[in-house]
């Protein structure tokens, strides 16, 4: 409709309206239109019934009158002349580019993105049908989002090299702005490596919260166009290969993984697990026409304590598209389900029991103890079949069972008297293949125990000295040393200082085995206040490695002390935070390994592949500027025959903070037994060995077929439907209109705004006044 009254000041409006300008606001403008015409009525009920008629009809009139003119007056009413224009919604275009877009949409046909270039210029005509009627955006993305020209979305489509797929991120970059959205159009093939897919159950076809809340009140459907089909790019994959956090030595494990199958519907494959290269089980899977996925179960049962690579892998078909993504590797770390101790003890004392009741309470502790009451020279007059106290078995513990030990502990111990010498060199052996000796001083310990020139004596992290002399009985304060503040033994999980406040506070002790020195490559975590070895401070605890093993020497026997340290606040915290760190430390727990390595060596996007870890010295310092080199062999059969000459040894040094990345480029994927060698000055300081993974592949094309059961879910729940691509066209969609109309001016006329309203107002009042008094009304 026409505005009734052209507006002045040349601007074309093209509506109208009726506003009211009260400064009184809605609500009081509303109550008093209610009150007036509420008053109206009643008065009009109140005119008499034997006034004539015309005579009611002529004060009605009047008074109607009155009452509209008044509040006219009150509401001001205007007339509003408005130029209007019409604001279009939008629909967003993203364009995969990330690199599954390269791999063929066909067999032996062209490319994902090729297809999807060539069809977003075969579809100029609907796309400048759909801007005639909305503002379309160009997008785009891959892990990350990019707003580009029309021109641009089609070149970028056709050259694809973006490492990952995040197509929630996409959509919600999108979906903010001031102008309304109606559509999203994807072009992607679903291969979504983020969000999206974590969030997928696949069981249901629906997505778990906050996604499935994200895309319910987005607003706007989304419409996804897929270029091929599932059976377009054949191939084999193990997507995925799940083992648990940790394995038991013993226990049967569970591991599972998913093998897809784009393509090959209805196809019998064997799927192998092998475990250090090893088959350990084969599978036979059937991929059922229409679910490419299907999960696989195994099970192994791991002999020894180690942190190993096991592999799943699926053979090479004809025409499979990506062969390099049938294999799958991770690292499956495996310890004992109890640490298994051997508790020997010269005769009961505070100190063990204090110790043995730790071991007994401790759940993660498989204990054998053995309290010596008589020795071989013991007078006894009855036979041993009529004794309750058996000799100690020694041979067939340190002959027969040592080996089946984590930790072996001499506690207050003289093994001379139970001719315990030709045992001594396989306890040393036990301690070099990887073993864990701890040695508690006391009156029949370490000196005075005939350990001195014994077999175990070039083990232990001190020399000793002969005799009395040897044994200190004055009390003293330990002293935590700066390597004990960072040593996991003594660092009881704690900050710097904390870990000081803790010791600062422990009862004195009465007792000290004094070492001669300390052997060099050796830690003194906890020392004598004022007593010495040699020229340092006498050792209270020493640490020291062993070949592949660990030794500690505690001197003395009074550590039952430690229960009662006043920083305990009566918890009792420091006895068996030591003890813990203590035995973690002698069994070998990797997360007190000295020299740290990622389990795997990925091509994260932006950096080079390397493998990177730290270096720490034996007093658990980081070690700067240290050479390590790193030697490889490969476990995975298919390296093995694709690497010519074998893979490269990998060379490079710590920074200041002990830390390393070497790098790895060039090195073929696979599963490789890893030797490192860290040394320092020409001196070797460290070595270790790993099995790691290396999989410097592209992420994107781990799984190359379409997910297009992940695209379906994103596009029902958002109101959406799947297109493949070139198959449909833009023109079957049916996109809501979403546009609003917005006023960019507008001008008020006022109706009350005139001369003659308040004259008129005030004639209407007096002649209703003097109609009514002359027709004898009150």
């Amino acid at each position: 409709m026409s505005p009734p009254l052209p507006p002045g000041g040349g601007v074309a409006f093209n509506a109208w309206g009726v506003e009211l300008l009260t400064p009184f606001g809605p609500v009081l403008a509303a109550a008093a239109a209610f009150l007036a015409i509420a008053g109206l009525a009643l008065s009009l009920r109140g005119l008499h019934t034997f006034l004539l008629g015309w005579q009611r009809a002529a004060l009605a009139v009047l008074r109607t009158a009155a009452v509209l003119a008044a509040l006219a007056v009150f509401l001001e009413p205007a007339v509003v002349y408005k130029k209007v224009s019409r604001v279009r919604s939008r629909v967003a275009v993203l364009a995969d580019t990330s690199s599954s877009m390269a791999l063929p949409a066909s067999a032996g046909g062209p490319t994902r993105g090729d297809v999807v270039a060539a069809w977003t210029r075969r579809s100029a005509g609907d796309l400048q049908e759909l801007s005639a009627r909305y503002v379309l955006s160009y997008h785009t993305f891959d892990a990350d989002v990019r707003q580009v020209a029309a021109d641009a979305a089609a070149q970028a489509a056709a050259s694809p090299a973006g490492r990952g797929t995040d197509v929630l991120r996409a959509i919600d970059a999108v979906a903010g702005g001031e102008v309304p959205l109606s559509a999203i159009i994807v072009l992607t093939d679903g291969a979504d490596r983020a969000d999206l897919v974590r969030a997928f159950d696949g069981s249901s076809g629906a997505f778990r919260d906050p996604v499935s809340g994200f895309l319910r009140n987005l607003g706007a459907p989304v419409h996804v166009f897929i270029p091929g089909s599932d059976a377009a790019a054949p191939d084999v994959a193990v997507s995925s290969l799940s083992v648990p956090h940790v394995a038991f030595t013993g226990v049967e494990t569970d591991l599972g993984a998913i093998i897809s199958a784009g393509g090959f519907g209805g196809a019998e494959i064997p799927v192998t697990l092998r475990s250090g290269g090893q088959v350990i089980q084969t599978r036979t899977v059937r991929i059922a026409p229409g679910r490419p996925e299907q999960r696989v179960a195994f099970s192994l049962t791991p002999s020894k304590a180690a942190a190993g690579v096991v592999s799943v892998s699926a053979p090479v078909l004809s025409s499979d598209v990506e062969p390099e993504n049938n294999t799958a590797h991770a690292v499956l770390r495996v310890v004992r389900d109890r640490t298994r101790v051997l508790q020997v003890a010269g005769g009961p004392s505070w100190d063990v029991r204090f110790l043995r009741q730790f071991l007994k309470k401790s759940p993660g502790v498989d204990l054998i103890s053995f309290f010596i009451l008589r020795t071989l020279e013991s007078q006894v007059n009855a036979p041993d079949d009529e004794l309750s106290l058996i000799p100690f078995p020694t041979d067939e513990v340190f002959r027969g069972h040592i080996e089946t030990f984590d930790v072996v502990v001499f506690q207050d111990f003289n093994f001379s008297p139970y001719g315990m010498h030709g045992y001594l060199p396989g306890l040393a052996r036990f301690v070099e293949n990887g073993g864990g000796l701890l040695v508690v001083g006391g009156n029949r310990s370490l000196s005075t125990g005939e350990y001195r020139a014994s077999a175990i004596d070039h083990v232990l992290p001190v020399t000793l000295g002969a005799g009395d002399s040897a044994v200190s009985t004055d009390a003293f304060q330990p002293v935590l040393t700066a390597a004990g503040e960072v040593h996991p033994v003594t660092a009881l999980g704690a900050d710097p200082a904390g870990c000081r406040a803790l010791w600062r506070n422990t009862p004195a002790m009465n007792g000290l085995n004094v070492a001669a020195a300390v052997r060099v490559g050796a830690s003194v975590l906890l020392a004598h206040p004022f007593l010495k070895s040699g020229d340092q401070p006498a050792p209270l605890l020493a640490v020291r490695e062993h070949g592949r093993g660990r030794v500690a020497v505690l001197m003395t026997d009074e550590s039952w002390r430690f229960e009662f340290s006043e920083a305990a606040f009566g918890e009792s915290r420091l006895y068996r935070l030591f003890y813990d760190g203590m035995l973690r430390w002698l069994a070998g727990d990797p997360a007190f390994e000295r020299v740290r390595v990622d389990d795997a060596i990925t091509a994260d996007p932006g950096a080079p592949p390397a493998l990177r870890g730290a270096v720490r010295g034996a007093d658990f310092r980081p070690v700067p500027e240290a050479a390590v080199r790193v030697s490889l062999r490969p476990t995975d059969d298919r390296v093995s025959a694709g690497a010519a000459g074998g893979p490269p040894s990998l060379e490079g040094s710590t920074g200041p903070d002990g830390r390393f990345a070497l790098p790895a480029a060039g090195v073929p994927p696979g599963a490789y037994a890893a030797e490192l060698t860290v040394t320092k000055n020409g001196a070797e300081i460290a070595r270790a060995s790993r099995e790691i993974i290396i999989d410097t592949r592209d992420p994107e094309k781990t799984v190359p077929h379409p997910n297009i059961a992940l695209m379906k879910a994103l596009a029902a729940a958002s109101g959406g439907a799947v297109h493949f691509v070139p198959k449909d066209s833009l023109s079957s969609l049916r996109l809501p209109d979403r546009a609003r109309e917005v006023v960019d001016k507008k001008e008020h006329r006022p109706l009350w705004d005139r001369a003659w309203i308040i004259p008129a107002l005030c004639l209407t009042l007096a002649a209703e006044w003097f109609l009514r008094r002359r027709w004898g009304q009150q």
